[in-house]
């Protein structure tokens, strides 16, 4: 039973069981870089810490999720964006072995809850490092009009037009994706944190091939 006394339902432990799964991929990255002979003390501490991160990562989700709040309904808070981005680019660097960057045009301040934008940004990056197997994947930190604004790019197929909305129902993939690992809950955790949080999520065109995913969270105004 939950907090609000209704029962959890298997698409709420199958969202949960999906981003688990991430935070564990997290996990097990930074422990074989720990294996390494010639890692220096900066980054065996810097390895440890992401451990440690991932772990509160994990234990927050599994008490969201237990207590009925799949759809970010915690209280937020003030949040900066670039860092949670900068946590979750390094996460994804020893997860995938990719070239992910971060560029912080603005450091917004945020309303949201800082677990859901963590999630949100987990699973952007596997989507990416899954669907687009070369290039870099290009995280981008920025502020309009009151909204902080984080994008993630890549240079993968990209998603047509036409199946922009269905690829946010859950358990829908494109059949052009069938040969790759995935269960089609990755965007359904993504749209559903982002309005949660009073936000919005849209596919967008990239120029010379590729796929933008643009966040909106409403800026800090407390």
């Amino acid at each position: 039973m939950t907090e609000q006394g209704a029962e959890l339902t298997v698409a709420d432990l199958a969202l949960c069981a999906h981003d688990l799964r991430g935070i564990l991929t997290v996990i097990a990255g930074y422990a074989s870089l720990l294996r390494r002979d010639d890692l220096s003390a900066t980054s065996r501490e810097t390895a440890l810490d992401g451990i440690e991160a991932a772990i509160a990562r994990a234990d927050a989700l599994l008490g969201d999720t237990l207590a009925g709040r799949v759809d970010s309904r915690r209280k937020r808070e003030r949040v900066a964006l670039g860092e949670i981005a900068a946590r979750a680019v390094a996460d994804a660097r020893v997860a995938t072995g990719r070239d992910v960057t971060l560029t912080r045009v603005a450091d917004p301040s945020v309303h949201a809850d800082p677990v859901a934008l963590s999630r949100v940004l987990e699973n952007l990056l596997s989507n990416a490092a899954k669907y687009a197997p070369e290039g870099p994947i290009e995280v981008t930190v920025s502020s309009e009009d009151a909204i902080g604004v984080l994008e993630v790019a890549d240079r993968g197929p990209g998603v047509p037009p036409a199946d922009r909305e269905a690829v946010f129902e859950p358990f829908v993939r494109l059949e052009r994706d069938a040969d790759k690992p995935g269960t089609g809950l990755g965007l359904v955790v993504v749209r559903n944190a982002v309005e949660g949080m009073g936000g919005r999520v849209r596919l967008l065109d990239r120029e010379g091939a590729g796929t933008v995913v643009r966040i909106e969270i409403p800026s800090w105004t407390g």
